[in-house]
């Protein structure tokens, strides 16, 4: 944030707050500098694990010394004052070094049941996310204040949040401890643990993951960054906003009023293979009274049954989709690719919300917008290889761009290009990431009305609901600057690379939080793709961990991985403490390999049903 964004009224106040930004500026001016030393150096770029990308998207998006979007050249240094702070923390609650040396904790045995909700844990989507109250019990449970956490799959970050609401007093009394005036808290009548924040290393080999875990992370002052985003986002909408207009047909007014589209459901087009007959999906497919996709209909023109996906027994012949031969200017290309076209657009006039089908004015506006040139750099990056990332491939889904309408794909290059030249960049890029999936055409429509995304797929079905990106921007705004942490300081250390070889020296943690990659479950360098097209920064999967048929990884290699990495984590776990690892996988064989991966240390297992 720019020191002229701050709210601070008193003089005094004031003056001590622009010196001490204007000393952090200074210091991350240091870090940035040698950062950018570092990424010059062929050695460095050849530690395990490294990202893909320039060094200006790398620095961009890094914030040294406590998060780089590539291995962090500075946690050790970072580690040695915390260290030394942790001494202090520990004489001040009468844990001396007969204490440290005596360290017993058993195994966390209480039943963990947290719901996946709440104001921070749907601030921003990932594909699997452990909800950070859950995790806090097991810190308060192991460690102690200014005890450091490490988390070597840290996804979204939860890890570090957790770590640092060990410190906040509200949120430790909403798991249901007591916590007395003296600081210590309570499971009913047995003292557990001590209130206080304990500090978190957390990585991860996705520089998405990395980002969005930085920005649940660090604290900002919410009312500057809601103000700079919602000025930037007026800019976008005077620009754009005339993509989501539709004329309202049932008004009482002698002049006609236009309404704001909320979202608009397109659906594809098939043919009959017997006689060539089009039909649209919607029009034959959904029953809205009943609220549920037939599963057979017969041919208008022939009466063959069709179905999408005719079951064995059911005598109905599979439909075909309808492709179409487009240009795409952004790549210099004839693409061929499936048909959609909208069917039915819900908007709002003032409060009230309608849905028509299209008129001739809606068409036009499409026809109009797609006849246009998008004036701003926006990912047109092939998807890479994986059966994840190409499953769109027969139906001419085939690049990044593709996965968005032309109007949504208009509104977030506008507003990335303009949050270029904001101090406030990694925050508004968080807004940008956390858009994405729900901008795009991963989102279905359904016939309940109730739109949905499959977890864990770039699966695109043959109903999309396209929504106003302003409006889905607009909202999200509000709701990351709610799930920022308030006032913390700087408690957690973030790097991008392989959990093979963190370097850092042995013997560093006081207890390690896992949640390792699930086999083949998910295909996260895949996935992720979708995020870090945008950041300009990749995943390096030569090191990911899966069991993935494209990368030629099966059981045996995602077992030597995981215990390359469980290995470094047995040697930067200090003797004695202890490691929780949570794991699900229905696959007993994958299961076993986690376990025998971990044996070494002092685990507990978290298994998910």
């Amino acid at each position: 944030m720019s020191k002229d964004e701050r709210y601070i009224q008193d003089p005094i106040i004031k003056e001590d707050a622009e010196i001490a930004y204007d000393a952090q500026e200074e210091r991350r001016g240091k870090y940035l500098k040698r950062l950018a030393q570092n990424l010059k150096d062929p050695e460095f770029r050849k530690i395990e694990g490294f990202p893909i990308g320039t060094d200006d998207a790398i620095l961009a998006l890094s914030d040294p010394p406590y998060y780089t979007a590539c291995p962090n050249p500075f946690l050790e240094e970072i580690i040695g004052n915390w260290q030394e702070e942790r001494q202090v923390i520990r004489e001040e609650l009468g844990l001396h070094d007969e204490t440290e040396k005596s360290y017993r904790r058993e195994p966390f045995a209480t039943d963990v049941s947290e719901g996946k909700f709440g104001r921070i844990y749907n601030a921003h989507s990932y594909h699997t996310k452990v909800p950070h109250k859950a995790i806090m019990r097991y810190i308060l449970h192991y460690t102690d204040p200014g005890d450091i956490i490490f988390d070597g799959f840290c996804g979204t970050g939860m890890t570090g949040v957790a770590a640092q609401l060990c410190g906040d007093k509200k949120e430790v009394l909403s798991l249901g401890y007591r916590v007395d005036d003296e600081g210590v808290i309570y499971d009913e009548d047995h003292a557990i643990s001590h209130l206080g924040v304990r500090k978190a290393v957390l990585n991860d080999l996705s520089p998405a993951a990395t980002h969005i875990a930085y920005n649940y992370n660090t604290s900002v002052d919410n009312k500057a960054f809601e103000q700079e985003a919602k000025t930037i986002l007026r800019e976008v909408e005077k620009e754009c906003c005339w993509m989501y207009e539709t004329w309202h047909p049932h008004c009482d007014h002698p002049n006609r009023v236009k309404g704001k589209i909320n979202y608009t459901v397109w659906s594809d087009v098939f043919r009959c293979p017997q006689c060539g007959k089009e039909m649209c999906f919607w029009d034959v497919a959904v029953n809205l009274e009943k609220k549920r996709i037939r599963r057979n209909w017969e041919c208008s023109k022939c009466n063959t049954l069709l179905s999408k996906n005719p079951g064995k027994k059911s005598g109905a012949l599979r439909i075909e989709r309808v492709l179409d031969t487009k240009f795409d200017i952004a790549l210099g290309l004839a693409m061929t690719q499936v048909r959609h076209v909208p069917v039915l657009v819900n908007y709002s006039v003032g409060k009230k919300r309608y849905e028509k089908s299209l008129d001739l004015h809606d068409h036009n506006l499409l026809r109009k917008i797609e006849s246009m040139d998008i004036s701003y750099d926006f990912p047109i990056q092939r998807m890479p290889k994986g059966s994840e990332s190409r499953r769109n491939d027969d139906t001419g889904l085939t690049h990044v761009h593709h996965y968005f309408t032309k109007r949504n794909l208009w509104v977030m290059a506008c507003y990335l290009e303009k949050i270029k030249r904001s101090n406030n960049y990694n925050a508004l890029m968080w807004s940008l990431t956390s858009i994405v999936e729900g901008s795009s055409l991963l989102n279905r429509e359904r016939a309940s009305g109730i739109p949905s995304k499959l977890s864990g797929t770039l699966y695109v079905s043959s109903m999309i609901r396209e929504i106003n990106s302003i409006d889905f921007l607009t909202r999200k705004i509000k709701k990351l600057s709610r799930a920022k942490l308030r006032n913390v300081d700087r408690n957690i250390l973030i790097s991008t690379l392989s959990s093979t070889n963190i370097r850092i020296n042995d013997n560093s943690f006081d207890y390690l939080f896992i949640d390792p990659p699930f086999g083949e479950n998910l295909m996260y360098s895949e996935l992720n793709y979708f995020w870090e097209s945008w950041l300009e920064v990749f995943t390096e999967n030569q090191p990911e961990a899966i069991i993935n048929r494209e990368q030629k990884k099966d059981l045996d290699d995602y077992e030597t991985l995981m215990r390359k990495c469980f290995v470094e984590f047995f040697h930067l776990l200090k003797p004695g403490r202890w490691m929780t690892v949570e794991f699900h996988n229905s696959k007993n064989v994958v299961w076993n390999s986690i376990l025998d991966s971990s044996i070494k240390c002092n685990s507990d297992f978290l298994r998910i049903p």
